[in-house]
């Protein structure tokens, strides 16, 4: 019809066209309007046009052809693309490579073939909201636009979204981190080989089934971060990490073929399940390492609550040799029979108790967990396997306790001076 014309613009509002659109390669100086009632039954083709202006289908219906309704590939258009108030496609719109220097706004629209924006430049906001019925598919691969507006009820009606390589400089949004991860959450990964595939189909416990592309979620960490969400950011960042070590994970015992050699290679995976586990929880693989402060008080009260109990039962004693093989301890000690008072409270009310370092439950506990022993109270009391239950299960928990401590302590220095974890 206009193919390779050049017009100074085209204007088809409310008019219908019965045959094919060829508008292949058309320049227009101004803009193109095919809305407001334009009804097209067949392929409206676009394909590498250059538009001096806005190309707007609002309120516009397109049926199209052969699995297309609108074809603008590799299309140029100098201002902005309106899909919105009304706009129809029954089939695919495709906008794969094209260029548009202002906004692209799909608004209140029916896609009921989905949309290509692959490789596409957007320079203004890109809008996806207020979308009618179910979207087929969406596909943003390598798409570049500078400002998101979206809403999540509009992407939950997207049944296969492409996201990969997708970047975006800012985010106008209502939508918050949970509905955030749940979007990228709906992308659609890689397929892993259709061997590895079966093989964990037969480990269900650790099959996913897919690949795993992290770039998305590196893209909105850092748009998070940028936009001074540094909570968001590092949330963002701690899935993706997770999902990252669940597919390698996945990838290594998709490998697994009945060798030794296979089998071994796979061990290394299995240990690193534990650490993974460890690692997320407690610091949430170094981007959330004030996440330690809670194990560590919670570590901290469950052993200031075990050494206040074993030290009011009488079940502690004074760590010290010279106390130990002294008159006054031998004496109590020797005297002791079941029933009788405890021989440290006895102990407690000598002389030679006064100028002892008073027992702190919370400085107890505190120097268990503390690789320091600066504190002087694991020095000078210890729990007695003698006494009774509880001076035999404080005595046994010391070393857990210390463990949590040198582990706790040593993995937070590493990750708060980045030599693990945080790589952003």
């Amino acid at each position: 019809m206009f193919r390779d014309a050049e017009l100074g613009g085209l204007y088809l509002t409310g008019s219908r066209a019965e045959q094919r659109v060829d508008l292949h390669r058309l320049t227009t100086k101004t803009d193109v309007h095919l809305r407001g009632g334009f009804h097209a039954t067949g392929l409206v083709n676009l394909g590498g046009a250059r538009i001096g202006g806005q190309l707007s289908c609002s309120g516009g219906r397109f049926d199209g052809t052969g699995g297309t309704a609108i074809n603008c590939n590799a299309a140029r258009i100098r201002a902005g693309v309106f899909l919105k108030y009304g706009f129809h496609a029954s089939r695919r719109v495709n906008f794969r490579g094209a260029r548009i220097d202002g906004t692209f706004e799909v608004l209140v629209a029916t896609l009921e073939g989905g949309i290509d924006l692959g490789s596409s430049q957007i320079k203004g906001r890109f809008f996806w909201q207020n979308i009618q019925g179910l979207v087929p598919v969406v596909d943003l691969t390598e798409a570049q636009v500078r400002v998101l507006v979206d809403d999540l009820p509009s992407w939950d009606k997207v049944t296969e979204l492409h996201l990969s390589g997708f970047t975006y400089e800012r985010i106008q949004s209502g939508m918050g981190i949970a509905d955030r991860l749940e979007w990228l959450d709906g992308k659609r990964e890689r397929k892993l080989p259709t061997e590895m595939h079966e093989k964990l189909r037969a480990q269900p416990w650790l099959a996913t089934g897919s690949g795993f592309d992290p770039q998305p979620y590196t893209q909105l960490a850092r748009v998070l971060e940028d936009q001074g969400n540094r909570g968001g950011a590092a949330r963002v960042r701690e899935v993706r990490e997770s999902k990252l070590r669940v597919a390698e994970q996945s990838r290594a015992f998709g490998r697994v073929d009945g060798t030794f050699r296979a089998a071994f290679g796979s061990i290394p995976a299995m240990l690193r399940r534990l650490w993974d586990f460890m690692f997320r929880w407690m610091f949430g693989y170094g981007h959330q390492p004030a996440r330690a402060l809670v194990w560590v008080t919670g570590i901290w009260l469950l052993a200031f609550l075990l050494y206040s109990s074993v030290y009011a039962a009488g079940q502690m004693a004074p760590n010290s040799d010279v106390i130990l093989t002294s008159a006054d301890w031998l004496e109590i000690a020797k005297a002791y029979k079941a029933g009788d008072e405890m021989p440290m409270h006895a102990w407690l009310n000598t002389p030679a108790a006064r100028d002892y370092e008073t027992f702190s439950a919370g400085l107890y506990a505190l120097d268990l967990f503390l690789p320091l022993d600066a504190l002087g109270q694991e020095a000078a009391w210890a729990p007695s396997l003698e006494r009774g239950a509880l001076g035999v299960l404080g005595y046994w928990m010391r070393m857990p306790i210390q463990l949590a401590g040198w582990v706790i302590t040593a993995v937070g220095a590493a990750v708060l001076t980045g030599l693990v974890g945080r790589k952003e």
